[in-house]
């Protein structure tokens, strides 16, 4: 059977788009639709939503859909989850503790079979955990995405942020630069205080001062603020 991957690109659009017109959900025009539809049935999917059977909901929250990167995490775990036969409800935005348990009580109203929370208040330094706990004590599988707080029983996927740390200061440093600064997001969460903690272990006996740190947001324009800063500090 094909992949979603392989009908998304044989017919030049996302794996979400695929997903979408595979599961008769709205959000994509009639001509992409049809085009999809054809290149699903030629490639020997089943496109008929009457004949998809219903399966296990899973619920995912992110924090929105305007960053790239969420919005790429939301997208391959539709795609994956649909691959193994589920289905995906997708939450956003919460902002406060209070919201995200809110999400989380409905996904179990809901009847998801796990959930899945991309970057949420587990990344804090000192976020509450009890509405996880709510979640693992109704026995519904947690995933916890970008922050591990071993105190929880639940599974863990991050990157390996103190790993990508060094490999790009010892090329840096291959390279013969002596000053490097680090520009990086919310000192708070969990992945920055892991880029921090490697960063500074690192760097710390390669000049008298330490090497210059910025906290910024995830974005644009965040990203080109420190550098200027540097360079007008010398």
């Amino acid at each position: 059977m094909a992949r979603l991957i392989d009908i998304a690109k044989a017919a030049g659009v996302s794996e979400a788009t695929v997903s979408r017109v595979l599961n008769g959900r709205s959000g994509v025009n009639e001509a992409t639709r049809r085009s999809v539809t054809e290149v699903a049935r030629r490639m020997g999917r089943i496109v008929d939503a009457g004949q998809v059977e219903d399966g296990p909901l899973v619920g995912v929250l992110v924090p929105d859909l305007d960053n790239q990167v969420f919005t790429s995490w939301a997208e391959r775990i539709e795609a994956e989850l649909f691959e193994r036969g589920a289905s995906t409800l997708v939450a956003m935005r919460a902002r406060t503790a209070e919201r995200e348990r809110e999400i989380l009580q409905r996904f179990l109203r809901c009847g998801v079979v796990g959930i899945i929370v991309v970057s949420g208040h587990h990344a804090q330094e000192s976020g509450p955990l009890d509405h996880y706990r709510e979640v693992t004590a109704a026995g519904i599988p947690l995933v916890l995405v970008n922050g591990v707080q071993e105190e929880l029983d639940a599974a863990f996927l991050s990157t390996d942020d103190d790993h990508a740390v060094r490999a790009v200061l010892s090329h840096l440093q291959e390279l013969g630069h002596e000053r490097v600064g680090l520009a990086v997001g919310d000192e708070h969460t969990w992945p920055v205080r892991e880029k921090l903690r490697a960063f500074e272990a690192v760097t710390a006996d390669w000049a008298e001062d330490p090497q210059p740190v910025s906290f910024t947001d995830f974005s644009y324009a965040g990203a080109t603020r420190p550098p200027g800063t540097w360079s007008r500090a010398g």
